[in-house]
């Protein structure tokens, strides 16, 4: 049974700071495996395709995985989508799960609002994930609010997330940003940014080292590209709880191939 500690009030007005910490299956998964938890995302885009995509997956060291649903032929049918999962679940129930519907904005496929949000409630009632992803910034304060205790409700955690693909923000708007997650109740916090100099990865650091600080919620960070390289295995310095790794076809600019990032974080947990 997971406990969560969230205000009767659709928003709270401040973050939940580190020393109230709430359960989280995330946070839990990080401190048996004592380092990062390596998720490798599934970007086929055919039944078929995604089935053996899963079950290479689940042939590595990979903890958990993420079902890029945009990626998908059919992902504005929301029976289809649901019948992959029900797939996904009953072949590899071991297999931790997170739903992502990554939209135009922030490297996706383009969606509109309302389907956007009638995809992630029919996702969530079916309740064949562990978590969805909730763009932070789709729709109002007020709706993405009420998305999230929708899903909660169903009894699945969210991971509310916020992807910068052309620049690195400055540390008050990404701290910013994750505090809106904290507030919105969200179960993780997953920020994404794109470096244009050195100086940027290390604020990503820093941000990320000062949230894990601020926030209840285990926060996931990385800086994208081949410039940011070193804060997708930088988990056990900053606090960043979860690392994305490719096993085939990879999701995102900067990633790394599962075998080789588990020798990189293993290395940093018996130095540690």
């Amino acid at each position: 049974m997971i406990t969560r500690v969230h205000k009767k009030n659709k928003r709270r007005m401040m973050p939940i700071m580190k020393d109230k910490v709430r359960t989280c299956k995330l946070r839990m998964m990080r401190d048996e495996l004592k380092r990062p938890v390596i998720c490798a995302p599934i970007v086929a885009d055919e039944e078929k395709a995604i089935a053996e995509a899963m079950q290479n997956i689940c042939n590595e060291s990979v903890d958990i995985t993420e079902w890029r649903i945009d990626k998908y032929c059919y992902r504005k049918d929301k029976k289809q989508v649901v019948g992959v999962l029900k797939m996904l679940r009953e072949q590899f129930y071991n297999m931790p799960l997170i739903c992502t519907f990554r939209t135009a904005n922030e490297g996706g496929e383009p969606i509109e609002d309302e389907k956007y949000y009638e995809l992630i409630r029919y996702i969530a009632d079916s309740k064949f994930t562990d978590y969805i992803d909730i763009e932070i910034n789709r729709g109002s304060v007020q709706d993405v609010c009420e998305l999230i205790e929708y899903v909660h409700n169903t009894g699945i955690e969210v991971i509310a997330s916020c992807h910068y693909f052309e620049h690195t923000p400055d540390k008050e708007e990404m701290l910013g940003v994750m505090r809106r997650m904290s507030e919105a109740g969200a179960d993780v916090l997953k920020l994404a940014v794109m470096p244009r100099n050195r100086r940027d990865v290390l604020r990503l650091l820093e941000v990320t080292m000062d949230a894990d600080d601020i926030f209840c919620e285990p926060v996931i960070t990385m800086s994208m590209g081949k410039l940011g390289v070193v804060s997708r295995a930088a988990g056990d310095l900053t606090g960043s709880v979860m690392t994305f790794a490719g096993v085939g076809e990879i999701s995102a600019p900067g990633q790394i191939a599962v075998g080789e990032m588990l020798n990189i974080l293993n290395s940093f947990a018996e130095n540690n």
